[in-house]
């Protein structure tokens, strides 16, 4: 009896010792997906702003800010989720979750990791951090050398669920404007998008309208949209900075439109679309106006028709930090995405002639190294008729960015614009507003155009209170506004300075404030002064 109660012992031991009965380690995403488990739970985690566990955030101020914010509610972080229990394990849905939750704007962290796996399903967590939706905000900005001003009031993720509710009014060189916004992007729980917002401002009033369904993930099938709005406000010519033409536009716009997609095909996805567009321009201008009487007036316009639409697009995203926002999450696709519309603006449908309006957009991403991505756009636009092309406008733009460090990125830009035809009302206006920071406000104008500017950023990791991460950047820029014919090198306008970045992390928005200093090169010829100070706010570095 004592032998086998001492075997029976040592088979207990043998048991509870073995590597069966040890918790095994949950295997990886593309191994999961290999085996073709299934979904099991889905469980959620939900943090407020602040950590309390955290001994750095643990006082009362961050307490009481965690008690005043809404934390997002459950049921709308499981809306954003593009897969269900039962489902087929597939990493690149569980990526493109992830990414649709950081583009609410409402989440600063948000993480999606399997948690057990057992008996061919997998559970999954999913952990979202918020951010400070309510925003009372005065700002007060300045750039080539003019200063605007404005306060607002928004609640972004109202009772944690996505709405938002906006007042604000701002003062620019251009005009005084108060305006109201209110925008649902899950609109009654549902993937419709809702959006309305009214202005008034000194020089007109406008409004917006659009109800859509967009296509919320790559492998949406369908969509559709529609939206009309109004639009009153004084447009101005420009010559060396100076104003010396103005005029009332007057713009009604209203466009429906349905979309099918072949779903996403490995990793491609080809969206076509079909809808209608109407778009009106009224053009007048009164005796106290500049310049009046001393050119003619750009004639009224409509356009009406049928849109079609085609996109092809290849999804290859990748997810950086330090590009554009301080140790935040950023999701770059390093795919090809072409986007064809063709507007046939008929007199059939009453448009004033029959042309064929075409916009072109071409961008692709190119991964240089495991350190560097370069990013390239080709935008066309531009009416088609019996006659000469109309409104014609080329862009082209690079975009390169190196990270030397965690914390340092040279960041890249070169764009090029070039018009051909252009509407009377329209201009290629560059100045310290613009990009070109060592100058005054629109200081050159044409219908060609070049910005080249070069930054190397620094992401400190200092925080401030926990809320404000600070930055640098030295910085240098060469560009210029021509008319057709002339240009040469020794035209280009330069500057560099340097400047502050003061970044609200814990803030919905992510904005970052700038303080820059410019030095502009050749101020003597351009009869501007030789230092530019702007600061003002930005949702990037």
């Amino acid at each position: 009896m004592r032998v086998l109660r001492a075997q029976i012992a040592v088979a207990l031991l043998l048991l509870a010792s073995s590597p069966l009965t040890a918790d095994a380690p949950v295997p990886e995403g593309a191994e999961l997906e290999a085996s073709g488990a299934r979904i099991g739970k889905v469980l959620i985690s939900r943090k407020n702003i602040f950590d309390p566990s955290d001994p750095h955030e643990s006082y009362w101020p961050y307490r009481f800010a965690n008690k005043l914010h809404v934390v997002t509610r459950e049921d709308v972080i499981r809306r954003e989720l593009l897969f269900r229990e039962g489902d087929l394990y597939r990493q690149a849905i569980i990526e493109e979750s992830e990414r649709n939750l950081r583009a609410l704007g409402v989440i600063y962290h948000v993480h999606i990791r399997p948690v057990d796996y057992h008996d061919g399903l997998v559970d999954l967590e999913v952990t979202s951090q918020d951010t400070w939706t309510l925003r009372p905000s005065v700002r007060f900005s300045r750039a080539g050398g003019d200063n605007a001003t404005g306060f607002s009031f928004s609640e972004q993720n109202f009772l944690g669920r996505l709405k938002l509710f906006q007042i604000s009014r701002r003062s620019n060189v251009d005009r005084t404007t108060t305006q109201l916004l209110y925008s649902d992007p899950r609109f009654f729980g549902s993937r419709y998008a809702f959006k309305s917002s009214y202005a008034r401002s000194s020089d007109g009033t406008s409004w917006g309208l659009s109800f859509e369904r967009p296509f919320f993930s790559l492998d949406t099938p369908w969509n559709m949209g529609a939206g009309g709005g109004k639009l009153e406000q004084v447009s101005k010519i420009y010559q060396d900075g100076d104003v010396v033409f103005e005029f009332h536009q007057e713009t009604d716009s209203f466009n429906v439109s349905y979309g099918i997609s072949t779903g996403l095909v490995g990793s491609h996805v080809v969206r076509s679309t079909f809808g209608y567009s109407y778009l009106r321009n009224v053009f007048f201008q009164e005796p106290d106006q500049e310049g009046f009487g001393l050119q003619a007036v750009p004639p009224d316009q409509k356009f009406s028709g049928p849109v079609f639409t085609l996109e092809s697009l290849s999804a290859h995203y990748v997810k950086v930090r330090n590009y554009n926002q301080f140790d935040r999450d950023e999701d770059y696709n390093l795919g090809h995405d072409m986007n064809l519309s063709l507007w046939l603006s008929l007199k059939d449908f009453e448009a004033d002639k029959s042309q064929v309006i075409v916009n072109l957009g071409d961008s692709v991403g190119i991964p240089v190294s495991t350190q560097a991505n370069l990013f390239q756009s080709f935008l066309l636009s531009g009416r088609l008729g019996s006659g000469d092309a109309e409104n014609v406008i080329v862009t082209e733009v690079l975009e390169s960015y190196c990270r030397f460090t965690p914390r340092q990125t040279f960041y890249a830009r070169l764009g090029i614009d070039v018009g051909y035809n252009l509407d009377p009302q329209n201009q290629l206006l560059l100045g310290g507003d613009t990009g070109l920071r060592g100058y005054p406000t629109r200081q050159f104008d044409g219908d060609r155009r070049l910005l080249l500017s070069l930054e190397h950023r620094f992401f400190s990791d200092l925080e401030i209170f926990r809320l404000v991460r600070l930055g640098f950047a030295g910085f240098a820029d060469v560009g210029d506004a021509w008319y057709q014919g002339g240009e040469s090198l020794s035209d280009l306008h330069s500057d560099f300075g340097l400047g502050l970045r003061f970044a609200v992390v814990r803030s919905s928005v992510a904005t970052v404030s700038r303080l820059d200093l410019a030095y502009s090169v050749d101020a003597e010829q351009t009869d501007s002064p030789r230092f530019q100070v702007l600061f003002g706010t930005a949702l990037r570095f």
